[in-house]
């Protein structure tokens, strides 16, 4: 490959990664309890009719009201459908709602402070498969914007670590890579999420609001979706754009 060449490999690498970011991260499985429906800002509760394999479900801020079932997102239009809407379930939260959590205390004032919380109900046992998760912030006066869960090759496959609806598994962040793609931070935004699942085999499952410390850009890597943290699309980019420059670099100094 000659030098010239190996500069486009770069730049072109750098160019096709930059669409795609891990930008909500697993911050690792919690056992916590006392987080029923109801006593926690729930934003999107979602349940299989006849404890089907397959969930999903979304809720979304109109400007003047939530609607459920086909939600409009950052990403695009999301389907749902097994929303449970009954009181406390399923609903918009505006991010000064958000619980304490994870040694937080204090006003949150950026959005890398907002985390949410997973909890799975299996009462049959087993995992269950995340296939989808977005988070969206709906702020007045702008379009949508959305942060999402990128899975590992493996898939993002989790067990129940505290059975039962009042208790929570797993929360995950905001990358701070991300946070300004977000939007002007303001506390009275209502936050929506998007979520589908596979494996499911009992229910239901839920999301909550929380207020956490700033997740890393990186993942802690924690519960059941991997062990090591998962670098970033972006880090893999300076990674193996390091990796070519060496290669451009050795070729150029044989020629």
């Amino acid at each position: 490959m000659k030098p010239l060449s190996c500069l486009c490999a770069v730049i072109a690498l750098a160019g096709g990664v930059g669409t795609a970011c891990a930008s909500l991260i697993d911050e690792g499985a919690l056992s916590i309890s006392g987080t029923g429906l109801g006593t926690v800002p729930t934003t999107l509760t979602l349940h299989a009719t006849g404890n089907g394999s397959t969930e999903a479900g979304c809720v979304a801020w109109t400007g003047s009201m939530d609607v459920t079932g086909s939600c409009t997102t950052g990403l695009g239009t999301f389907t749902g459908g097994q929303e449970k809407t009954g009181a406390s379930q399923t609903g918009t939260q505006i991010v000064t709602s958000a619980m304490d959590l994870s040694g937080f205390s204090g006003a949150i004032s950026s959005y890398a402070n907002l985390g949410l919380v997973m909890n799975i109900n299996q009462p049959a046992g087993g995992s269950i498969d995340l296939t989808n998760l977005i988070l969206t912030v709906y702020g007045s006066g702008q379009s949508p914007k959305s942060v999402s869960l990128t899975c590992p090759a493996g898939g993002c496959v989790f067990s129940s670590s505290s059975p039962g609806l009042g208790s929570s598994d797993e929360l995950f962040g905001i990358s701070s890579s991300e946070v300004a793609s977000l939007g002007t931070f303001s506390s009275t935004s209502h936050i929506g999420v998007a979520a589908s699942f596979t494996g499911a085999a009992g229910g239901p499952e839920s999301f909550f609001l929380a207020a956490v410390p700033a997740a890393q850009s990186t993942g802690g890597g924690g519960g059941d979706v991997g062990g090591d943290p998962m670098p970033e699309p972006a880090s893999l980019v300076l990674l193996v754009a390091g990796v070519i420059s060496l290669i451009c670099l050795q070729k150029r100094h044989h020629i």
